[in-house]
Protein backbone atom coordinates (compact mmCIF):
# COMPACT_ATOMS: atom_id res chain seq x y z
CA UNK A 1 0.00 0.00 0.00
CA UNK A 2 2.72 2.73 1.20
CA UNK A 3 4.76 1.39 -2.00
CA UNK A 4 1.27 2.27 -4.54
CA UNK A 5 0.90 5.55 -2.97
CA UNK A 6 4.48 6.58 -3.21
CA UNK A 7 4.30 5.53 -6.82
CA UNK A 8 1.24 7.54 -7.01
CA UNK A 9 2.65 10.83 -5.37
CA UNK A 10 5.41 10.60 -7.78
CA UNK A 11 3.24 10.03 -10.53
CA UNK A 12 1.42 12.94 -9.58
CA UNK A 13 4.32 14.95 -9.00
CA UNK A 14 5.52 13.70 -12.67
CA UNK A 15 2.43 15.04 -13.57
CA UNK A 16 2.46 18.54 -12.29
CA UNK A 17 6.32 18.28 -13.96
CA UNK A 18 5.27 17.84 -16.94
CA UNK A 19 2.37 20.26 -16.82
CA UNK A 20 4.40 23.02 -16.32
CA UNK A 21 6.98 22.55 -18.67
CA UNK A 22 4.34 22.43 -21.12
CA UNK A 23 3.23 26.08 -19.84
CA UNK A 24 6.48 26.64 -19.85
CA UNK A 25 6.89 25.77 -23.28
CA UNK A 26 3.87 27.68 -24.28
CA UNK A 27 4.82 30.88 -22.79
CA UNK A 28 7.91 30.74 -24.31
CA UNK A 29 6.46 29.89 -28.20
CA UNK A 30 4.11 32.57 -27.07
CA UNK A 31 6.87 35.04 -26.24
CA UNK A 32 8.80 34.27 -29.59
CA UNK A 33 6.00 34.97 -31.83
CA UNK A 34 5.27 38.10 -30.39
CA UNK A 35 8.81 39.00 -30.73
CA UNK A 36 9.48 37.53 -33.97
CA UNK A 37 6.19 38.91 -35.32
CA UNK A 38 7.17 43.03 -34.56
CA UNK A 39 10.69 42.14 -35.32
CA UNK A 40 9.36 40.88 -38.68
CA UNK A 41 7.28 43.71 -39.49
CA UNK A 42 9.96 46.13 -38.06
CA UNK A 43 12.73 44.83 -40.12
CA UNK A 44 10.31 44.84 -43.15
CA UNK A 45 9.38 48.71 -43.14
CA UNK A 46 13.09 49.32 -42.54
CA UNK A 47 13.72 47.79 -45.90
CA UNK A 48 10.26 49.02 -47.68
CA UNK A 49 11.27 52.84 -46.47
CA UNK A 50 15.38 51.92 -48.24
CA UNK A 51 13.44 50.68 -51.25
CA UNK A 52 10.63 53.69 -51.72
CA UNK A 53 13.77 56.31 -51.03
CA UNK A 54 15.57 54.74 -53.42
CA UNK A 55 12.89 54.76 -55.74
CA UNK A 56 12.27 58.40 -55.23
CA UNK A 57 15.80 59.23 -55.54
CA UNK A 58 15.18 57.82 -59.26
CA UNK A 59 12.89 59.59 -60.24
CA UNK A 60 13.70 62.95 -58.23
CA UNK A 61 17.33 62.89 -60.47
CA UNK A 62 15.12 62.22 -63.69
CA UNK A 63 13.18 65.01 -63.01
CA UNK A 64 15.82 67.19 -61.40
CA UNK A 65 17.96 66.59 -64.54
CA UNK A 66 15.43 68.23 -66.87
CA UNK A 67 15.00 71.29 -64.47
CA UNK A 68 18.52 71.98 -65.04
CA UNK A 69 18.56 71.73 -68.49
CA UNK A 70 15.61 74.24 -68.93
CA UNK A 71 16.72 76.08 -66.57
CA UNK A 72 20.13 76.64 -68.18
CA UNK A 73 18.58 77.81 -71.57
CA UNK A 74 16.13 80.10 -69.30
CA UNK A 75 19.07 81.51 -67.33
CA UNK A 76 20.76 82.64 -70.71
CA UNK A 77 18.22 83.91 -72.93
CA UNK A 78 17.64 86.15 -70.26
CA UNK A 79 21.43 86.83 -69.76
CA UNK A 80 21.61 87.85 -73.44
CA UNK A 81 18.14 90.28 -73.64
CA UNK A 82 19.85 91.90 -70.27
CA UNK A 83 22.69 92.68 -72.11
CA UNK A 84 21.22 93.55 -75.21
CA UNK A 85 23.10 90.80 -77.17
CA UNK A 86 21.40 89.86 -80.09
CA UNK A 87 19.26 86.21 -80.92
CA UNK A 88 18.31 84.43 -83.86
CA UNK A 89 16.25 82.29 -84.57
CA UNK A 90 18.07 80.13 -86.23
CA UNK A 91 20.28 79.17 -83.83
CA UNK A 92 17.45 79.12 -80.76
CA UNK A 93 15.55 76.65 -83.57
CA UNK A 94 18.99 74.37 -83.36
CA UNK A 95 19.64 74.74 -79.74
CA UNK A 96 16.03 73.51 -79.03
CA UNK A 97 16.16 70.96 -81.74
CA UNK A 98 20.01 70.30 -80.59
CA UNK A 99 18.63 69.68 -76.82
CA UNK A 100 15.12 67.43 -77.47
CA UNK A 101 17.36 65.23 -79.30
CA UNK A 102 19.80 64.25 -77.05
CA UNK A 103 16.87 63.54 -74.51
CA UNK A 104 14.65 60.60 -75.74
CA UNK A 105 12.77 61.28 -72.89
CA UNK A 106 11.65 63.89 -73.71
CA UNK A 107 8.38 64.53 -76.06
CA UNK A 108 9.26 68.24 -76.46
CA UNK A 109 11.20 71.19 -75.96
CA UNK A 110 10.48 74.84 -77.20
CA UNK A 111 10.33 78.31 -76.49
CA UNK A 112 8.01 80.98 -77.09
CA UNK A 113 7.72 84.64 -76.62
CA UNK A 114 5.82 87.48 -76.34
CA UNK A 115 4.91 89.59 -79.66
CA UNK A 116 7.95 91.37 -81.25
CA UNK A 117 10.04 90.33 -77.61
CA UNK A 118 12.91 88.24 -79.23
CA UNK A 119 13.89 90.30 -82.10
CA UNK A 120 11.39 92.70 -83.05
CA UNK A 121 10.91 90.73 -86.57
CA UNK A 122 7.34 88.95 -86.30
CA UNK A 123 6.02 90.91 -89.37
CA UNK A 124 9.02 89.56 -91.41
CA UNK A 125 8.14 85.97 -90.14
CA UNK A 126 4.99 85.71 -90.45
CA UNK A 127 3.86 82.25 -91.93
CA UNK A 128 7.13 81.77 -92.63
CA UNK A 129 8.04 78.26 -91.84
CA UNK A 130 6.70 75.18 -89.37
CA UNK A 131 7.62 76.95 -86.30
CA UNK A 132 5.68 80.09 -86.28
CA UNK A 133 2.29 81.16 -87.85
CA UNK A 134 0.31 84.35 -88.52
CA UNK A 135 1.28 86.76 -85.92
CA UNK A 136 5.50 85.89 -86.45
CA UNK A 137 5.99 85.10 -83.17
CA UNK A 138 8.44 82.79 -82.29
CA UNK A 139 6.65 79.63 -81.33
CA UNK A 140 9.10 76.81 -82.34
CA UNK A 141 7.49 73.10 -80.77
CA UNK A 142 10.62 71.19 -81.13
CA UNK A 143 8.66 67.60 -80.71
CA UNK A 144 8.20 63.53 -81.00
CA UNK A 145 4.44 63.43 -82.40
CA UNK A 146 5.34 62.21 -85.49
CA UNK A 147 7.37 59.84 -84.21
CA UNK A 148 10.95 61.65 -84.61
CA UNK A 149 11.98 65.36 -83.73
CA UNK A 150 10.15 67.55 -86.15
CA UNK A 151 8.80 71.06 -85.34
CA UNK A 152 5.43 72.52 -85.30
CA UNK A 153 4.19 76.16 -83.91
CA UNK A 154 2.96 75.97 -80.57
CA UNK A 155 -1.08 76.69 -80.48
CA UNK A 156 -3.08 78.90 -77.56
CA UNK A 157 -6.24 77.40 -76.58
CA UNK A 158 -8.87 79.47 -75.88
CA UNK A 159 -10.28 78.26 -73.20
CA UNK A 160 -9.61 79.47 -69.16
CA UNK A 161 -6.52 77.50 -67.62
CA UNK A 162 -5.42 75.47 -70.78
CA UNK A 163 -2.35 77.86 -71.59
CA UNK A 164 -1.20 78.31 -67.60
CA UNK A 165 1.56 76.59 -68.75
CA UNK A 166 2.60 80.08 -70.04
CA UNK A 167 0.55 82.37 -68.67
CA UNK A 168 0.96 81.10 -64.87
CA UNK A 169 5.02 80.56 -65.90
CA UNK A 170 5.45 84.26 -66.97
CA UNK A 171 2.89 86.24 -64.55
CA UNK A 172 4.83 84.86 -61.50
CA UNK A 173 8.01 84.94 -63.20
CA UNK A 174 8.80 81.31 -61.17
CA UNK A 175 9.21 78.23 -62.51
CA UNK A 176 5.30 76.13 -62.94
CA UNK A 177 5.55 72.23 -63.29
CA UNK A 178 1.85 70.86 -64.59
CA UNK A 179 0.45 68.09 -63.57
CA UNK A 180 -0.21 64.73 -65.79
CA UNK A 181 -2.13 65.55 -69.08
CA UNK A 182 -2.46 62.96 -71.98
CA UNK A 183 -1.09 63.68 -75.58
CA UNK A 184 -1.87 61.58 -78.97
CA UNK A 185 1.16 60.22 -80.99
CA UNK A 186 -0.10 58.31 -83.82
CA UNK A 187 -2.68 56.98 -82.51
CA UNK A 188 -1.50 56.36 -78.95
CA UNK A 189 -1.85 57.66 -75.87
CA UNK A 190 0.95 58.80 -73.93
CA UNK A 191 1.04 60.95 -70.39
CA UNK A 192 3.32 64.24 -70.10
CA UNK A 193 4.09 66.81 -67.54
CA UNK A 194 5.23 70.24 -68.42
CA UNK A 195 7.99 72.10 -67.04
CA UNK A 196 8.06 75.86 -67.98
CA UNK A 197 10.66 78.33 -66.71
CA UNK A 198 10.16 82.31 -67.16
CA UNK A 199 12.61 84.60 -69.61
CA UNK A 200 12.83 87.65 -67.65
CA UNK A 201 15.04 90.94 -68.53
CA UNK A 202 14.92 94.33 -67.34
CA UNK A 203 11.74 93.89 -65.06
CA UNK A 204 10.10 91.88 -67.70
CA UNK A 205 8.79 88.60 -68.78
CA UNK A 206 9.79 87.90 -72.54
CA UNK A 207 8.88 84.70 -72.82
CA UNK A 208 9.09 80.65 -71.86
CA UNK A 209 11.36 77.64 -72.28
CA UNK A 210 9.30 74.70 -71.18
CA UNK A 211 9.72 70.69 -71.50
CA UNK A 212 6.68 68.15 -72.18
CA UNK A 213 8.62 65.40 -69.99
CA UNK A 214 7.06 61.81 -71.50
CA UNK A 215 6.10 60.01 -68.57
CA UNK A 216 6.54 56.57 -69.96
CA UNK A 217 10.01 55.73 -68.84
CA UNK A 218 9.52 56.50 -64.91
CA UNK A 219 6.81 53.82 -65.44
CA UNK A 220 9.22 51.20 -66.80
CA UNK A 221 11.90 52.23 -63.77
CA UNK A 222 9.61 51.76 -61.31
CA UNK A 223 7.89 48.68 -62.20
CA UNK A 224 11.76 47.35 -62.63
CA UNK A 225 12.44 47.93 -58.94
CA UNK A 226 13.03 44.68 -56.80
CA UNK A 227 10.30 45.36 -54.35
CA UNK A 228 11.49 43.70 -50.58
CA UNK A 229 8.63 41.06 -50.61
CA UNK A 230 6.31 39.37 -52.90
CA UNK A 231 3.03 40.65 -53.61
CA UNK A 232 4.58 44.14 -52.98
CA UNK A 233 3.15 47.13 -55.38
CA UNK A 234 4.72 50.46 -56.21
CA UNK A 235 3.18 53.71 -57.57
CA UNK A 236 3.84 57.45 -58.67
CA UNK A 237 1.06 59.91 -57.60
CA UNK A 238 1.19 63.74 -58.39
CA UNK A 239 0.70 66.49 -56.34
CA UNK A 240 -3.05 66.38 -57.75
CA UNK A 241 -3.77 63.25 -57.19
CA UNK A 242 -3.19 61.42 -60.44
CA UNK A 243 -1.37 58.03 -60.83
CA UNK A 244 1.79 58.63 -62.85
CA UNK A 245 2.97 55.20 -62.21
CA UNK A 246 1.46 52.12 -61.22
CA UNK A 247 1.82 48.40 -61.96
CA UNK A 248 -2.41 48.74 -63.24
CA UNK A 249 -1.97 50.19 -66.51
CA UNK A 250 -5.85 51.01 -66.04
CA UNK A 251 -4.95 53.56 -63.48
CA UNK A 252 -2.05 55.63 -65.39
CA UNK A 253 -3.66 59.40 -66.11
CA UNK A 254 -6.59 58.68 -63.63
CA UNK A 255 -7.51 59.89 -60.56
CA UNK A 256 -5.93 58.25 -56.91
CA UNK A 257 -9.20 58.36 -55.88
CA UNK A 258 -8.90 54.99 -54.19
CA UNK A 259 -6.31 57.16 -51.38
CA UNK A 260 -8.18 58.25 -48.49
CA UNK A 261 -8.45 62.29 -48.14
CA UNK A 262 -5.78 62.45 -45.67
CA UNK A 263 -3.10 60.97 -47.75
CA UNK A 264 -3.81 62.54 -50.70
CA UNK A 265 -3.30 66.20 -48.66
CA UNK A 266 -0.10 64.74 -47.76
CA UNK A 267 1.23 64.27 -51.24
CA UNK A 268 -0.02 67.35 -52.37
CA UNK A 269 2.23 69.15 -49.26
CA UNK A 270 5.18 67.07 -49.94
CA UNK A 271 4.98 65.15 -47.09
CA UNK A 272 6.08 61.25 -46.27
CA UNK A 273 3.31 59.59 -44.73
CA UNK A 274 1.91 55.94 -43.83
CA UNK A 275 -1.07 54.18 -43.15
CA UNK A 276 -2.65 50.74 -42.68
CA UNK A 277 -5.71 49.72 -44.79
CA UNK A 278 -8.98 47.23 -43.85
CA UNK A 279 -6.87 44.11 -45.38
CA UNK A 280 -3.71 44.99 -43.55
CA UNK A 281 -1.63 46.41 -46.11
CA UNK A 282 0.90 49.25 -45.18
CA UNK A 283 1.08 51.82 -47.58
CA UNK A 284 4.04 53.91 -47.10
CA UNK A 285 4.82 57.61 -49.10
CA UNK A 286 7.82 59.36 -49.94
CA UNK A 287 7.60 62.74 -51.33
CA UNK A 288 9.59 63.45 -54.81
CA UNK A 289 11.03 67.20 -55.57
CA UNK A 290 11.83 68.32 -58.88
CA UNK A 291 13.20 71.49 -57.83
CA UNK A 292 12.63 73.65 -54.44
CA UNK A 293 8.85 75.93 -54.70
CA UNK A 294 7.79 73.06 -57.26
CA UNK A 295 4.67 70.45 -56.86
CA UNK A 296 6.38 67.68 -54.83
CA UNK A 297 4.62 64.05 -56.25
CA UNK A 298 5.09 60.70 -54.17
CA UNK A 299 6.10 57.33 -54.75
CA UNK A 300 3.76 55.15 -52.65
CA UNK A 301 4.94 51.36 -51.81
CA UNK A 302 2.20 48.96 -50.85
CA UNK A 303 3.11 46.22 -48.29
CA UNK A 304 0.93 42.89 -47.61
CA UNK A 305 1.36 42.63 -43.55
CA UNK A 306 0.25 38.23 -43.94
CA UNK A 307 3.93 38.42 -46.12
CA UNK A 308 5.95 40.17 -43.28
CA UNK A 309 4.71 37.73 -41.14
CA UNK A 310 5.63 34.34 -43.04
CA UNK A 311 8.96 34.29 -41.78
CA UNK A 312 8.07 34.57 -37.99
CA UNK A 313 5.53 32.33 -38.18
CA UNK A 314 7.81 29.75 -39.46
CA UNK A 315 9.65 30.55 -36.57
CA UNK A 316 7.20 29.97 -33.98
CA UNK A 317 6.80 26.72 -35.95
CA UNK A 318 9.59 25.08 -35.36
CA UNK A 319 9.88 26.25 -31.96
CA UNK A 320 6.69 24.69 -30.90
CA UNK A 321 7.69 21.53 -32.41
CA UNK A 322 10.92 21.64 -30.43
CA UNK A 323 9.00 22.19 -27.27
CA UNK A 324 7.13 19.53 -27.44
CA UNK A 325 9.55 17.03 -28.20
CA UNK A 326 11.10 18.19 -25.09
CA UNK A 327 8.24 17.94 -23.12
CA UNK A 328 7.77 14.63 -24.33
CA UNK A 329 11.16 13.50 -24.11
CA UNK A 330 11.11 15.06 -20.13
CA UNK A 331 7.66 13.29 -19.37
CA UNK A 332 9.16 9.97 -20.45
CA UNK A 333 12.20 10.32 -18.34
CA UNK A 334 10.31 11.25 -15.32
CA UNK A 335 8.22 8.54 -15.29
CA UNK A 336 10.91 5.98 -15.77
CA UNK A 337 12.59 7.70 -13.08
CA UNK A 338 9.81 7.51 -10.31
Amino acid sequence: MLSFFRRSLSGRIALYASLCATASIALVCAAIASRAGQRAEDDALTLARTTAERAAGTVQNELHATYTVAQALSRSLSAQKEANLPITRAQLDATLKATVEQWPGWLGFYSVWEPNALDGRDAEFANAGPGTNATGRFLSWWNRLEGQVTVSAVEFVAQAGANDWYDVACKTRQATWMDVAPFDIKGKTILASTLSLPIVAKGRCLGIVAVDLELGALQQQLQAIELPMPGARIALISQRGVYVSDPRQERLGKPADDQPKAMLASIAAGKPDQWTDSSDWIHLYTPVTMAPGLPAWSIELRLPLAETHRASQALVRWATLVGVVCVLLTSALMWLLV
